[in-house]
């Protein structure tokens, strides 16, 4: 396993607009991410500390990207360890400064554990257990929402196919969807 440091400057590397231009992921983001996700689990509570004071804004950005990528292949290949881990990610991404970046990751994770038929309730609050209390706080105050403000649709994606299967079509620019011009 990569130490932490070397997780972090390996993934700051990698810019968003990549996404944008390619549409998909650098092959080595995902294990780095994962190993990230794995590692910040095992942390104390200064360790998480330390850990989260290390990750930069982009490196936030890619979590939420890595947590939009596994709530699509969740349900593709009916996996319950790629929900959780999309949890994980958008627990460690909503211990940031600014959690709105952590609503539309944790829609698409919402409508994945219905679609798995696995109750979203009981894996946001485990996972709000080993999290930090701003990012437990977060998927606490997501459950307590009415229906309509944790539906995808609210968040500007919507159920579709993409070229591995199911997957969550964003609608939106700032998503990766279309755009006006």
């Amino acid at each position: 396993m990569a130490d932490l440091a070397t997780i972090i400057q390996q993934l700051s590397q990698v810019r968003v607009y990549d996404y944008f231009k390619k549409k998909s992921m650098p092959e080595f983001v995902e294990p780095l991410v994962s190993e990230l996700v794995a590692s910040f689990t095992s942390y104390s509570g200064a360790g998480k500390d330390h850990a989260l004071s290390e990750i930069s804004p982009e490196v936030r950005s890619i979590l939420g990207w890595y947590a939009r990528k596994l709530a699509g292949r969740a349900v593709r290949e009916s996996s319950r360890a790629d929900l959780w881990n999309g949890l994980l990610a958008v627990a460690i991404l909503a211990s940031g400064e600014d959690f709105r970046d952590s609503m539309a990751p944790l829609a698409l994770l919402y409508n994945s554990a219905l679609r798995l038929r696995e109750d979203p309730k009981v894996l946001f609050e485990a996972a709000s257990k080993i999290s930090t209390q701003q990012a437990g706080n977060l998927l606490e105050e997501f459950l307590r929402r009415p229906a309509d403000l944790k539906s995808i649709q609210a968040f500007g994606f919507t159920e579709g196919v993409g070229p591995l299967g199911f997957d969550y079509v964003p609608l939106l620019p700032e998503y990766g969807g279309p755009t006006p011009f």
